[in-house]
């Protein structure tokens, strides 16, 4: 000991023992600050033992096999010694009231062994609940007061006969594993939380299985990470409205069979109703959840859940909700859904599905890789696209039928991307826009009937990659006869098309629109079409006959028969020609296909940006149908003898302001070729 304090030491003692705070030696003061080691060792007459607040230890076997009934460890002790009350028969209450104590010989705690302490009162002023305190206890019900802050991961350690717990603290933290240890697991059935707790600590009662109730305050908002993990022989709970956090893993295992998630609910760690193997209804209430952020973290994983019930005030089906659900083989969004998260039936065992029209976000990969999910009814007025091929809504999925409303006026992007097993679908006449490569790598699609009138990309389409059909390879495009606008990139490079048309109610083809379409035979343009744009009908090498330009066609893209090498001849319609752009048709087209335009034409036709280009200009200069020997000899007969102004602009062939010879050999020639 120092100079000013000393020990209790060993002695001969019975009786009521009072340990004073000083004792007095030579006219010196010393402070008594420890039961040294042994002190009453075997004092059997020893009855009862009064310790100062001056104590700071318990030495070790310090009150060893004495006959006390009751002792209190005051408020400065911060050691207790090696089995300083070993054998401690007839010691059966223990007031602990230490603020800072230690436990030592942390492996086998044998401070209390061989006692019989049945009633532990904590001091108002003991925040933590040390490693050993309660091993040995005899009692079966113990209570946790509101200051607790922490409890020690041993602190119920070897406690075999505790039934009952009253958990009062209002700020304890989080344990790192279960408290309740050993064959506690199996021996609590009642754990009662007392009103003004906010949080239950996680592993508070990880894997007791032999509590099947707990009810929870009306303050409380939290419940811990593993809080009651593993609590098999818990069935129901009923959460109260100012709950707003259950964190990871806090049911996992539980024996729930259903479970409500209040309205106030914010958030939902990781697996929180993970591997509960009884839990087959859900019912989700949360109007504000934080959404998972992945796969790991998807709250009923591993669970039977058969039956999803969303409140009336919720609007948002959260990501993973239902991930690899494979009992949940029904489900009806409600009318009040307007979103549908990441994942969230990701290989579910849906069967079928339809997306009413009131929805305006359907997540990445929200019904991906459904075995059994077959028939798609497809109902979103203007549902948002997903981001990127990652955003396939029903990737993977074995959709054969996938039927699109009268009233949706936006297809998504990527909405189908890699469906398998789609081999036809419908396009109706209200959809105005659709997204990026809708129906991309679809290998089985091989019938399209489009019949939206007007219908645009959006966002516009700046390459091949985001082509409605990019490497899906169609053998029948059917367009609606409502039809006014064949989109952009509609039929790109699609190699395999043997059967297609163009009806009459089209005015616009887009750009790219049959783009390298190899098995196309031929070019039919409606006689009120208005616009063709960029590459329209671009390498089409098997296309033949002649192509007929309507009067109405004022508007024409650059190479949109270009590499078109079989076609016949370029016949237009208008008397005065539009000007286009110089590549319109392309080079080869220009130096070996011949012009057919009105007669009296051929000028204005040489004059004008693009047609100038052509290399080969005629009409018919008598104007009885046909382009033959009798518009030689009235091309001669006006060289010869002269004309009127019609006759001689009619007899101008090739444009060049002047009848010659030139005009005559270009009748011929076009006669000769044909």
């Amino acid at each position: 000991m120092s100079d000013n304090t000393v020990a209790v030491t060993t002695g001969t003692y019975s009786g009521t023992i009072t340990v004073p705070q000083t004792v007095s030696h030579g006219g010196t003061s010393y402070t008594v600050t420890e039961i040294g080691d042994s002190a009453f060792f075997k004092c059997t007459e020893v009855t009862a033992v009064t310790i100062p607040q001056t104590i700071t230890r318990l030495g070790k076997r310090s009150l060893y096999k004495t006959a006390i009934t009751e002792f209190t460890i005051t408020k400065n002790v911060t050691e207790l010694g090696v089995s300083c009350f070993y054998g401690c028969t007839s010691l059966n209450t223990l007031n602990y009231n230490a603020t800072n104590c230690t436990f030592t010989n942390y492996a086998s705690f044998t401070q209390f062994e061989n006692c019989k302490i049945s009633v532990i009162n904590i001091g108002n002023d003991v925040e933590v609940l040390p490693n050993g305190l309660y091993y040995y206890y005899t009692g079966d019900e113990i209570t946790i007061p509101s200051q607790i802050t922490k409890i020690n991961n041993s602190a119920f350690y070897g406690c075999k006969t505790l039934k009952k717990v009253n958990y009062n603290a209002t700020n304890c933290e989080d344990l790192t594993s279960t408290p309740f240890k050993s064959s506690l697991s199996k021996t609590i059935e009642e754990f009662n939380i007392g009103e003004g707790v906010e949080r239950l600590p996680g592993y508070i009662l990880n894997g007791v299985v032999s509590i099947n109730s707990i009810k929870f305050p009306s303050t409380l908002k939290s419940i811990g990470k593993y809080a009651l993990n593993e609590c098999t022989g818990i069935t129901s709970v009923e959460f109260n409205p100012s709950l707003t956090s259950i964190e990871s893993y806090a049911f996992a295992k539980s024996g729930l069979t259903k479970v409500t998630i209040p309205e106030g609910i914010t958030s939902i760690g990781s697996c929180a109703f993970r591997s509960c193997k009884s839990l087959t209804q859900v019912i989700f209430n949360a109007t504000n959840c934080e959404n998972p952020k992945g796969e790991n973290y998807r709250w009923f994983a591993d669970s039977p859940v058969e039956s999803i019930t969303f409140g009336p005030k919720v609007t948002q089906i959260p990501s993973y909700i239902a991930y690899e659900n494979q009992n949940l083989t029904t489900f009806e969004i409600p009318s009040h859904i307007v979103s549908i998260g990441n994942y969230s039936f990701t290989l579910s065992g849906l069967m079928s599905i339809t997306i009413p029209r009131q929805i305006t976000s359907i997540g990445s990969h929200a019904f991906s890789s459904c075995a059994s999910l077959t028939d798609v009814y497809y109902n979103a007025d203007s549902c948002a696209s997903a981001t990127g091929t990652s955003g396939s809504m029903f990737y993977g999925s074995n959709v054969n039928n996938f039927v699109i409303g009268d009233n949706v006026r936006h297809i998504p992007g990527y909405i189908l991307y890699r469906v398998k097993a789609l081999e036809s679908i419908t396009i109706p006449e209200n959809v105005s826009s659709i997204g990026k490569n809708p129906f991309g790598y679809d290998e089985n699609l091989r019938e399209v009937t489009f019949n939206a009138k007007r219908c645009v990309a959006d966002p516009p389409i700046t390459n091949s990659i985001n082509a409605w059909f990019g490497d899906t390879h169609l053998y029948k495009l059917h367009i609606g006869d409502k039809v006014e606008l064949i989109p952009e990139y509609l039929a790109y490079n699609q190699d395999s098309i043997y059967e297609y048309n163009i009806p009459e109610s089209v005015k616009e083809i887009g750009r790219y629109a049959f783009y390298s379409c190899a098995q196309l035979k031929k070019i039919e343009l409606p006689r009120k079409i208005e616009k063709i744009g960029n590459y329209a009908f671009y390498n089409n090498m098997e296309m033949t006959g002649d192509v007929f330009i309507p009067i109405t066609l004022t508007s024409l893209g650059k190479y949109i028969i270009s590499m078109c090498d079989n076609i016949g001849d370029i016949i237009c319609e208008a008397p005065v020609a539009s000007p286009t752009d110089t590549y319109t048709f392309g080079d080869r087209i220009h130096s070996t296909k011949w012009l057919v335009v009105p007669r009296c034409s051929a000028q204005s036709y040489k004059a004008a940006e693009g047609w100038k280009r052509f290399r080969y200009r005629i009409n018919d200069v008598t104007g009885e149908g046909d382009i033959d020997v009798s518009d030689v000899n009235r091309i001669i007969n006006t060289i010869l003898m002269g004309a009127d102004d019609e006759v001689t602009k009619a007899c101008d062939v090739d444009g060049s302001t002047a009848v010659d010879v030139s005009d005559v050999n270009m009748v011929i020639t076009y006669m000769l070729k044909h």
